[in-house]
């Protein structure tokens, strides 16, 4: 890994080290984060904006030093036990030491910015996509997770400024790019980490149209609709432990029949422009899009069931899902060997789900080994290999009591929630317990415990 030593052509401010950091950025590390859904935010909204801003120079130059000193410091495949580096901070490689002095120039540079008490939204939301960045290719998912709510908000608090005009909201490109992102993300930890954050429901909210005209209006539909149908996900989940009755009013199931109408809309009307792909070559641009169909599919199953074992009735979906994820990531450039980060959505929440959630022995066990041996991270989320062994140990409590040639496992022995999943980025050291999907005789739920070394 090294830098070209020749002069970049690109009239950036600032040194002669930070246009070299720079030329990397857009001849690589852009590519490499930006994910399936959204690579203009990466490849051209952020540069641009490096021009002009320098919070936004110096923090995307931290964010790129830091993805050179993790692809240098990075072991070979099959050697080590999370997607997270050994870095000792006591003796940092150069860049790794460059990143953190630029990181520290952004914040400087931001709160110098802000002291003149205008709202600068758009310099503000892309600062808090480059810290949250940084901290979460760290492992720092905690400030990861501050800088995720702080852009959040931003974004919530100028919507309702314009609420007297809710077409505004989107006209902006750079503002529409990041505030699709925050939707993913949002989605992202209702589905992943099952946390509900702080936005409002976009519940009949949802603009549709009858057609598209491109796999990019699918998507922008697509962000809001699947966001709608994870909350729906999450708070049935939630009022099924405090009032499951709940579940069963007019207005639960009419909301369940909505979503459920709207997301057949979205597929009828994806199925067009994708065969206007397919004739024309173009189909991997599509398949994330029927990754998260189905798993739509199998969540609002979900909403109005709440039980475990309605999991066992999509084991073909599950089985789709994991091929379209394999070939993803194995089936056009070969076998991934380093380690891939994105801010966006991408394999890992399906892959995650179906490993808790299905459980027929094959396909876990084939969605635990495509997460362990294609080290990523994705979102604000915990790694591949580090998710991998969270997953193989639910497996080994479920089956334990279970003899090989046993297909259901009872509802008795599963387990529906982690209720601690606690990173310790210093020891390195991740605590995780899971609750029982039923309730015992005395009227509470057991839990199953461990820790990990990372």
């Amino acid at each position: 890994m090294s830098i070209s030593t020749n002069s970049p052509n690109f009239n950036l401010p600032g040194d002669s080290q930070e246009r070299l950091y720079f030329q990397y950025l857009c001849e690589r590390t852009a590519k490499t984060i930006c994910g399936a859904l959204d690579p203009t935010l990466w490849t051209e909204r952020i540069p641009q904006a490096c021009y002009q801003e320098p919070p936004i120079r110096h923090a995307t130059i931290a964010l790129t030093a830091l993805a050179m000193s993790l692809e240098n410091t990075y072991p070979s495949a099959g050697t080590f036990s999370s997607a997270l580096p050994r870095i000792d901070p006591n003796h940092l490689d150069k860049y790794r030491s460059y990143a953190l002095k630029q990181y520290s120039k952004a914040i400087s540079s931001m709160r110098s910015m802000l002291s003149d008490g205008r709202q600068h939204l758009t310099t503000s939301l892309i600062a808090c996509v480059l810290f949250m960045s940084f901290e979460a290719l760290q492992g720092h998912y905690e400030a990861a997770l501050i800088h995720f709510h702080a852009g959040e908000q931003l974004l919530t608090d100028w919507k309702a400024s314009r609420s007297s005009s809710p077409k505004q909201f989107y006209q902006d490109p750079v503002i529409e790019d990041l505030g699709r992102l925050f939707i993913r993300l949002d989605t992202h930890m209702l589905i992943g980490l099952r946390s509900l954050s702080s936005s409002p429901s976009t519940w009949r909210d949802i603009t549709f149209v009858e057609s598209f005209g491109s796999t990019e209006e699918a998507r922008g539909v697509w962000d809001i609709l699947f966001n709608e149908i994870a909350r729906f996900y999450y708070q049935s989940f939630d009022l099924y432990q405090r009032t499951p009755e709940t579940l069963l009013s007019n207005r639960w199931l009419e909301r369940h029949e909505y979503c459920t109408t709207q997301l057949l809309r979205w597929r009828d009307a994806f199925q067009v422009v994708h065969a206007k792909e397919i004739r024309a070559g173009i189909t991997d641009d599509s398949v994330i899009l029927f990754i998260y169909y189905d798993l739509a599919t199998i969540l609002l199953a979900y909403c109005v069931e709440c039980t475990e074992m309605i999991f066992d009735q999509y084991t073909d979906l599950f089985a789709g899902i994991i091929s379209r994820c394999e070939y993803l990531l194995t089936g056009t450039d070969g076998s991934i060997d380093k380690p891939n980060y994105t801010l966006d959505l991408g394999v890992m929440v399906p892959l995650v789900f179906t490993a808790c959630s299905c459980r027929d022995r094959k396909l876990r066990y084939q969605a635990i080994e495509l997460l362990r041996s294609n080290p990523r991270r994705e979102g604000l989320s915990l790694d591949s290999i580090t998710w991998a062994h969270v997953c193989s140990w639910l497996s080994s409590i479920e089956f334990e009591d279970m003899t090989e040639d046993a297909d259901l496992v009872p509802e008795s022995a599963r387990y529906y929630n982690f209720t601690k999943l606690v990173y310790n980025p210093v020891e390195r050291r991740l605590t995780v317990q899971a609750a029982s999907a039923t309730i015992r005789e005395n009227g509470q739920r057991s839990y199953r415990e461990t820790t990990f070394s990372l």
